[in-house]
């Protein structure tokens, strides 16, 4: 019986994935499948998310509001396109490769520049109205010579306050999550770290926190 139900779920999840554009479409079966089996969401209403999320345009949005973040909160103006495909999975559930985002980034027009450093391949968010990559910082930090903030200068309370008003605690999360998407960053914040800021966040309203099955607690928004 729980064999035909997890069937008749990925079914549905292949004929949602069949929604969007055919380069999306292994990332939206993805998605599609986890939202079915842990959220027993209907069919029509994940197919209409998707159609957000599952598109060029999405992955265009979503990246730059990565660069972004990356660039106001951690001084990193530039950043490879295997880096944001895993920043736009750990953050927006949105598994695209790296071959999809540096293609659709390539032909993102005037929302995202490129740069070559050693070889490599950077993306960067264009200048905004106001002439920087973002929101203007409200902290100041020194960089080193590669144009990263040093590291005493990066903070996981700010780092963690910036994700939350992106939309990062949308999906809950446990102190696990935060520190492994913190190392995708390459940052080295460690759960001992995180978990006091969690416990902050939570006293100040603007978490909840519940425990999983797995007896961890996880922290989602308000």
């Amino acid at each position: 019986m729980a064999n035909r139900k997890v069937k008749k779920k990925f079914k549905e999840a292949a004929e949602i994935a069949k929604s969007v554009p055919k380069e999306f479409q292994e990332a939206a079966f993805n998605r599609a499948l986890d939202m079915l089996l842990e959220n027993g969401v209907e069919p029509e209403s994940i197919r209409a998310r998707l159609l957000g999320i599952a598109s060029p345009e999405a992955v265009i949005d979503r990246s730059v509001e990565v660069l972004r973040f990356t660039a106001r909160s951690l001084g990193r103006e530039a950043m490879t396109a295997t880096q944001i495909a895993a920043a736009l999975n750990a953050q927006y559930g949105l598994s695209v490769s790296k071959e999809i985002v540096a293609r659709t980034l390539t032909t993102a027009g005037g929302a995202v520049n490129t740069v070559r450093r050693g070889g490599d391949t950077l993306f960067k968010a264009a200048a905004s109205e106001a002439g920087t990559t973002g929101t203007p910082a409200k902290r100041s930090a020194s960089k080193n010579s590669s144009g990263k903030k040093a590291a005493n200068e990066v903070r996981p309370g700010e780092v963690l306050t910036d994700l939350a008003a992106m939309g990062f605690f949308t999906t809950a999360r446990t102190a696990t999550d935060v520190a492994l998407y913190f190392q995708k960053l390459g940052l080295g914040f460690t759960q001992r770290q995180i978990a006091p800021i969690l416990g902050r966040m939570l006293a100040e309203g603007e978490l909840e926190r519940s425990r999983n099955e797995d007896g961890e607690y996880e922290y989602q928004a308000s």
